[in-house]
């Protein structure tokens, strides 16, 4: 049996620049989450849509606090992990 990678869809929240474009607040972006481990959900961004354009980029996710991954408090990381994985 393989694993299935879960997607996510994030808006931002702010403005953000990429190489040499803007992308702006409000822009989705397509997630694939690459891994779960201390209380954090790492992933990577491959594509943004910008006005109706899908946009090709490679970035990782970072928190607000500035560490790799997303943060997901214990117990709701243990319910996350039981609901994504096969």
């Amino acid at each position: 049996m393989g694993w299935a990678l879960p997607s996510w869809y994030m808006r931002l929240l702010d403005d953000i620049d990429v190489g040499e474009r803007t992308i702006p607040r409000g822009s989705y972006l397509y997630c694939l989450m690459s891994g779960f481990g201390q209380q954090r959900v790492k992933g990577n961004v491959k594509s943004v849509l910008v006005n109706d354009e899908l946009v090709k980029v490679n970035l990782s996710i970072y928190d607000a606090d500035g560490l790799e991954g997303l943060y997901v408090p214990k117990s709701s990381f243990s319910e996350t992990g039981e609901d994504t994985c096969l």
